[in-house]
């Protein structure tokens, strides 16, 4: 089984000049590149994923990527196959490295902010160093997102950062709910009132910036089950049909090790790609089970199982088994059937990857579906399903290239793309 990994996550290194509270993968300035994957592997790496994912996303990570010499000739080798975007503290970042990166046709780059409001002079030292690195990217226009990771320490500023991306044209804020693995177990520490508190926040600041900035939510995917019991959130909700571990993410760590997702520890490996094909990985024990996702305890029972299943990484590192129930969520599960993709779709909402549109008779002439193969896949479908609810919605049966336009013309005057633009 190959082909169904949408994004593929690449830690190309553990070293970092930062050593962040939250690091999930333990890195610091003080670790050497002994076994990091040396530039004629990563090479190897990259031809491998052109068999098994041809179509797939790739992040190229670490710790900090921009710290590996040979950085420049993987994003050249990586982005001439794949639609390939880098994820950095953002602390490195000078003019001519972003000109750099425009070169090697990266697509864009993710900066981590948890924090506005340093108490001390070294972080407020490293968050000048980002705010600059932001510059750097408005002046080149090279797309770039914002990641924050919601613990403890910062629920109370969720708004302030939601603020501070839509005012710096960041072009989307990922929002990632603490998943306790590496240094990321000091900070794990929510309540269920503190998870009440949050989720309650963060559907309010959706909604505030619904039209104008996305805001997407990662490892906790039981935001659906308050969206659906509350119908008013269906229209800021874009999901991605639960926890993707193993179904269509993946991550390759910087010895080679294959992990269901970056959060799974070394431990849940399922096999190391110097040894073993991605077809053969994606077929062990522990993707196979990921997948068929026979799950345990109140995520077993749960009506929303489907839709969302948890955070794996976060059941396994805190129960030592990946289909147990996801420690955080503290729904009480009411039973009864469980419900599927239909049930947003059909309430109005959106799932990334859903394929099936028995519901709108569209028909795709074949110049517009030349187009829509140009998209990278790993969106294709949503890109797909959102272009026909449009259609049918203004009373075109048939999509071609001028439908295409119109569209495309619609979508730019939204406020969400508007604010990229300098008339």
């Amino acid at each position: 089984m190959t082909g169904d990994m949408l994004v593929v996550s690449w830690q190309l290194t553990r070293r970092c000049n930062l050593e962040c509270q939250y690091c999930l993968t333990d890195s610091c300035p003080s670790l050497n590149a002994d076994k990091e994957l040396p530039t004629e592997e990563c090479f190897s790496v990259i031809e491998k994923l052109k068999v098994s994912f041809p179509g797939c996303m790739l992040i190229l990570t670490g710790g900090e990527p921009l710290l590996r010499k040979d950085i420049f000739e993987i994003c050249n080798r990586a982005s001439e196959n794949f639609f390939t975007v880098i994820g950095s503290n953002g602390t490195f970042l000078t003019k001519g490295i972003v000109l750099k990166l425009k070169e090697c046709n990266i697509k864009g780059i993710s900066i981590n902010i948890d924090s506005l409001n340093h108490n001390n002079e070294f972080e407020r030292r490293i968050l000048s160093k980002k705010l600059n690195s932001i510059k750097f990217l408005q002046e080149q226009k090279f797309p770039f997102i914002i990641n924050t990771t919601i613990h403890k320490g910062n629920i109370s500023e969720l708004n302030q950062i939601a603020e501070f991306v839509y005012l710096n044209v960041a072009f989307l804020l990922n929002l990632f709910f603490l998943v306790p693995a590496g240094r990321g177990h000091s900070l794990y520490n929510l309540t269920t009132s503190d998870y009440d508190y949050v989720v309650s926040n963060v559907l309010d600041i959706k909604e505030k910036y619904n039209g104008r900035l996305t805001i997407n939510t990662k490892c906790a995917p039981y935001l659906i089950r308050h969206t659906l019991e509350d119908p008013k959130n269906l229209k800021v909700y874009e999901g991605s049909g639960g926890c993707p571990a193993a179904t269509n993410y993946l991550c390759i760590t910087p010895e080679g090790e294959v992990l269901p997702c970056p959060f799974f520890p070394l431990n849940a490996s399922g096999g190391n790609i110097k040894e073993k094909s991605f077809n053969q990985i994606i077929n062990s024990e522990i993707f196979a089970e990921l997948r068929e996702r026979k799950l345990k305890g109140r995520c077993g029972k749960c009506e929303f199982s489907y839709l969302c299943s948890g955070c794996r990484a976060r059941a396994f590192i805190i129960s030592g088994d990946y289909l147990e129930e996801d420690p955080l969520c503290p729904y009480i599960p009411k039973g009864g059937n469980k419900l599927k993709e239909e049930t947003i779709i059909e309430k109005g909402g959106t799932v990334y990857g859903y394929k099936k549109s028995d519901k709108i008779n569209i028909k795709w002439t074949k110049d517009a579906e030349d187009r829509i193969k140009k998209i990278p896949i790993f969106i294709q479908s949503m890109v797909k399903k959102k272009i026909e609810t449009r259609a049918e919605k203004i009373g075109i049966e048939i999509i071609n290239s001028e439908t295409l336009d119109k569209i495309r013309e619609e979508v730019s005057e939204l406020p969400m793309f508007k604010r990229f633009r300098k008339d």
